[in-house]
């Protein structure tokens, strides 16, 4: 619709790009067009790609779109640079919990004394910086289950992309928390944002559900992930679940919510309390 600037696959910087004999143009669309021998995104086998819009609000709704598909992983929307200059990171107010702000910015968003959270996360890790939707609602559930005297001893945080809802559990209160997450590339950037965050004691990381060892159950549990897959886990995100305890559910196009919630109102014969904001809709069951 006009609103895309410009296509960069990351897979080589620039120059190499250049020599590579892609030529610039306003909009590139597809690098890997280019003939077999110098076809670099089919060699590498996965892809970075950044996007470039003419301003936020389209950057965000193509970044819920992009959400939605299939082996693709979203990490950060942030405001582009100018040439030459390293990317900025912005601090990102949410509604209901506080400050997410990246490192470097700590001393001039501490609103801790007013009861708002802060919690620091690169921007440059896994999909969680507070601006899409579905951070901000489990940043928000999390606050509300605080809010509310509910337990936050264990906390399970499943698809956990750059840590943030388990390391904002942390900064919570929690005294447990494990970060499930496929992506092993961004394990080591998880562990780097609790450590700034003062809770590496208390935040371990892991890939798979079906690897965490037997043990107590979670009084929250956190998963903001795709609706195919929260189907697919539902069996054992429900046997991992304290009795009291709290579930949030997050990741859902608005029309995607109702099958989602069916299959986790059979498991725990309970309905959810449900939070909306810009087409994403939220999940709470209290157990």
């Amino acid at each position: 619709d006009g609103d895309l600037l410009a296509l960069d696959e990351g897979s080589v910087d620039a120059e190499a790009a250049w020599a590579a004999g892609l030529e610039p143009g306003a909009l590139v669309i597809d690098t890997a067009a280019a003939p077999v021998e110098r076809d670099w995104v089919a060699a590498a086998g996965s892809a970075e790609i950044v996007l470039v819009f003419a301003g936020a609000e389209e950057a965000e709704r193509a970044a819920a779109l992009l959400t939605t598909l299939t082996g693709v992983r979203l990490g950060a929307v942030r405001p582009a640079p100018p040439p030459g200059q390293a990317p900025v990171q912005e601090p990102v107010a949410v509604p209901g919990f506080g400050w997410i702000v990246p490192p470097g910015c700590e001393a001039d968003f501490d609103d801790t004394a007013a009861g708002k959270a802060r919690v620091v996360i690169d921007a440059g890790t896994g999909f969680g910086t507070g601006l899409h939707p579905t951070t901000r609602q489990c940043l928000a559930a999390l606050s509300a289950h605080v809010a509310a005297g509910r337990p936050l001893g264990r906390v399970l945080d499943v698809g956990a992309g750059s840590g943030i809802l388990g390391i904002a559990a942390a900064w919570a209160g929690a005294a447990d928390v494990v970060a499930v997450e496929i992506d092993t590339r961004v394990h080591a950037a998880i562990a780097a944002n609790a450590a700034h965050n003062g809770v590496a004691d208390r935040v371990r990381v892991e890939r798979e559900l079906a690897d965490l060892p037997a043990g107590p159950p979670f009084d929250l549990v956190i998963a903001n992930i795709v609706a195919a897959v929260l189907v697919g886990i539902a069996d054992r995100v429900c046997a991992r679940l304290a009795h009291p305890g709290s579930l949030v559910l997050s990741g859902l196009r608005d029309e995607e919510a109702a099958p989602v919630a069916a299959e986790y109102r059979r498991r725990l014969g309970i309905d959810p309390r449900v939070t909306t904001d810009a087409g994403w809709t939220c999940l709470i069951f209290h157990h």
